[in-house]
C-alpha cells in the first residue's frame, strides 16, 4: 500500500497526515492489492477541499469533498471512498457469483455455442449418409 499527500496552499502538518492515514487503513480492507493512492488537499479562502484517486489491482476509484474545515474534508472524502470501495467491491463479488451461477446451470453462452456446433454437425452427418 501506497498512499501519498499533496498539499496545495495550505502547511502540511503531522496530524493531518496521521488522519488521513488513519481513515485510508478502513478503505484499503475493501481493495484489492497493490494499492495506490494519492490525495491532494487545498484551500481556497474558506472552503477546503480534498481529491483521492485510488489505483487498486487495474481498477481506479476516484472521490472528492469540500467543507469549510480541513479535519472534516478529510473525515467526508475517506467516508466516501470507502462506500465507494465497498460498493465496488460487492458488484466484483456478485458479478463472480453470477458466473458460477450461470455455469453451474449450463446456460453459458461457450456452452450453448457448443451444442449448437454439435447439432448442426449431427445434421450434416444425417444428410451425407441419407443421400439427401
Amino acid at each position: 500500500m501506497r498512499f501519498e499527500v499533496t498539499f496545495r496552499n495550505t502547511q502540511a502538518t503531522d496530524a493531518l497526515i496521521e488522519r488521513a492515514e488513519k481513515k485510508f487503513a478502513k478503505v484499503v480492507k475493501h481493495l484489492k492489492e497493490p494499492v495506490e493512492a494519492h490525495m491532494v488537499v487545498h484551500v481556497e479562502k474558506h472552503r477546503h477541499r480534498a481529491e483521492v484517486t485510488v489505483n487498486a489491482a487495474r481498477d481506479t476509484l476516484k472521490v472528492q469533498e469540500e467543507t469549510d474545515d480541513m479535519y472534516a474534508t478529510i473525515d467526508r472524502v475517506m467516508h466516501k471512498l470507502e462506500r465507494v470501495a465497498r460498493r465496488h467491491k460487492e458488484r466484483q463479488q456478485d458479478r463472480w457469483q453470477q458466473n458460477a451461477e450461470a455455469k453451474e446451470d449450463g446456460f453459458t453462452l461457450a456452452d450453448a455455442l457448443e451444442q449448437l456446433e454439435l447439432a448442426e454437425r449431427d445434421e450434416l452427418e444425417s444428410t451425407v449418409n441419407h443421400g439427401g
